[in-house]
């Protein structure tokens, strides 16, 4: 191979990727940062609803299971909350002070909500189930949930159908970040010389 060919070789390679666009990198990163906040808040606003309607029942109905299903309820959701802070909070470090590109900054943080949407039924679901089952049961057992055939035990199965809901969304979230993950991952791939 001569000269010229090598020449006419070199100029007709594809070019060189752009570089990572940063700017683009970091509205991403805060795009994220803000939808989990704002799911967070939500959840929390959730959670002081249910709490205060908890406590409502706890003082209204006289029946034991009842407030024990109260108080289950109030464990549980306050487990709930504990660990949604604990595994899906922003992390407010700057990636910068900790020595950390902002993209496997934004990488982790990705992995860690999908983690933590794929663990929901362990620690937000979970937890969410028996009390309100208890607190049914002692609407029955009290007379005040009126059930006279076999088909108003359907009534029973309202919560395992919310928490088998909640897990089978979480899970479609879970799927779409590992999604972002993949194509996030594919972009670097391209862009890392």
């Amino acid at each position: 191979m001569n000269e010229r060919e090598l020449m006419r070789l070199w100029r007709e390679q594809p070019a060189a990727p752009d570089t990572f666009d940063v700017d683009a990198l970091r509205r991403k990163a805060q795009r994220l940062d803000r939808g989990v906040r704002r799911r967070n808040l939500r959840e929390y606003v959730a959670a002081i609803l249910v709490a205060a309607a908890t406590m409502y029942f706890a003082v209204v109905r006289d029946e034991a299971v009842t407030r024990l299903g109260c108080l289950v309820t109030l464990a549980g959701t306050a487990i709930a909350v504990w660990q949604l802070h604990r595994r899906t909070a922003v992390d407010t470090r700057d990636p910068a002070r900790l020595a950390a590109p902002l993209a496997m900054h934004y990488r982790s943080e990705l992995c860690r909500q999908r983690d933590a949407l794929r663990s929901v039924w362990l620690w937000y679901v979970l937890p969410l189930l028996p009390g309100p089952e208890l607190m049914l049961l002692g609407g029955y057992l009290g007379g005040h949930l009126p059930i006279s055939k076999p088909s108003d035990l359907a009534i029973f199965l309202l919560m395992p159908a919310i928490g088998l809901l909640v897990l089978l969304l979480n899970l479609h979230g879970a799927r779409q970040l590992q999604r972002r993950i993949d194509a996030f991952d594919e972009s670097l791939a391209e862009n890392t010389p």
